[in-house]
C-alpha cells in the first residue's frame, strides 16, 4: 500500500511579500543599530582626547658615540623664590654746589670754587661750624651726655689758606705721601665746606684712631645718623676714601640725606654716589 505523504505548502503572493518586507525591516534595524554604535565609539575616542594629560615625546635616537645634551635653562621649580624689593641700581648725582649738604670734595673734586667760604657759620665749643650741622651737633652733644658721654667739637670750618699750611706741615714731618692720608690738600677739604667736623670726648680728647675704640667713639658712630651725620673715613675703606681711617671725622649730609644714606648699604660717600 503506498505511504500517504503529506502536500507541501504552496506559497502564495501574499507570504511571499510578507515575507520581504519582514527581511526589510530587520535589515533596516541591523544598519541603523550599526551606523549608532559607529557614531558612539567616535564620540568616545573624540572625547578621550580632548581631556588633558602629559605629553611625552619620544626623542630621536643618539648617533653612536654620541653624548645626549642636558639642559642648563632653569625650569619653574629651579627658579629661586622672589626675594624682598632691592633698592635701585642708579646711584643719585653728586652735587657740585659747595653749599649743597650733599657735595661730594675729596682728593679727585675739588670745590668750585677752591676758595669757597659758606656764608652761614656759627660757633660750637669756640670752633666755627656751618649753622645747619652746628643746630645738629649741639643735639647730638646733648644727647651723648645723657648717655654719659661728654663731645667736644676740636675743629670745625677751615678757610683754604688754613688748610695749605696744615698740610704743608705735615708734609714736613712725615713726607708728602703720609701727608696726603691724613690731610687734604686746599680746595679739597671737607673743613672748607663747614660740613666737616672732628669730635672727640673730654676722656679721650686726642684726634687719634683709639677714640674709635672708646665707648664715646662707639657710641658716636652708631647714633652720628640719628643726627644727620656720618663718619666720613671708615674704617677699611682707605682705598675708597684716599684717607685713613678718622673715627673723630663727622660730615654732616642733615636727617633726611644721611636716612638715605644709610638705607643704601654704602659706607662712604664715594660708594653712595657710585664714583671712583
Amino acid at each position: 500500500m503506498p505511504l500517504r505523504t503529506r502536500p507541501r505548502p504552496v506559497w502564495g503572493r501574499t507570504e511571499l511579500g510578507r515575507l520581504v518586507i519582514v527581511v526589510c525591516i530587520v535589515a533596516t534595524m541591523l544598519s541603523v543599530a550599526l551606523v549608532a554604535l559607529k557614531f558612539g565609539m567616535r564620540d568616545r575616542a573624540e572625547a578621550r582626547a580632548s581631556l588633558p594629560g602629559p605629553v611625552v615625546s619620544t626623542p630621536a635616537p643618539l648617533p653612536s658615540g654620541a653624548t645626549p645634551e642636558v639642559s642648563t635653562t632653569p625650569t619653574a621649580s629651579s627658579r629661586p623664590l622672589p626675594g624682598p624689593a632691592q633698592r635701585p641700581a642708579k646711584a643719585p648725582t653728586a652735587p657740585t654746589d659747595p653749599a649743597s649738604l650733599g657735595v661730594l670734595v675729596n682728593k679727585d673734586r675739588a670745590l668750585n670754587p677752591t676758595s669757597y667760604v659758606p656764608k652761614d657759620l656759627t660757633k660750637v665749643n669756640g670752633e666755627e661750624i656751618r649753622s645747619d650741622a652746628g643746630a645738629a651737633l649741639r643735639q647730638l652733644i646733648k644727647a651723648a651726655d645723657k648717655a654719659g658721654h661728654q663731645l667736644t667739637l676740636r675743629s670745625g670750618y677751615r678757610s683754604a689758606a688754613y688748610q695749605q699750611q696744615l698740610h704743608e706741615r705735615y708734609a714736613a714731618e712725615d713726607g708728602e705721601a703720609e701727608a696726603d692720608r691724613k690731610s687734604a690738600r686746599p680746595g679739597h677739604s671737607e673743613h672748607q665746606t663747614g660740613l666737616g667736623a672732628d669730635v672727640t670726648s673730654s676722656d679721650h680728647p686726642e684726634l687719634d684712631q683709639e677714640f674709635g675704640s672708646t665707648a664715646a667713639g662707639k657710641w658716636m658712630a652708631q647714633h652720628a645718623t640719628e643726627y644727620g651725620f656720618i663718619v666720613r673715613f671708615p674704617q677699611g675703606k682707605e682705598s675708597v676714601t684716599g684717607y685713613m681711617w678718622e673715627p673723630w671725622h663727622l660730615r654732616y649730609l642733615g636727617k633726611d640725606l644721611a636716612a638715605d644714606f644709610v638705607a643704601s648699604g654704602a659706607e662712604t660717600l664715594e660708594e653712595y654716589y657710585g664714583v671712583d
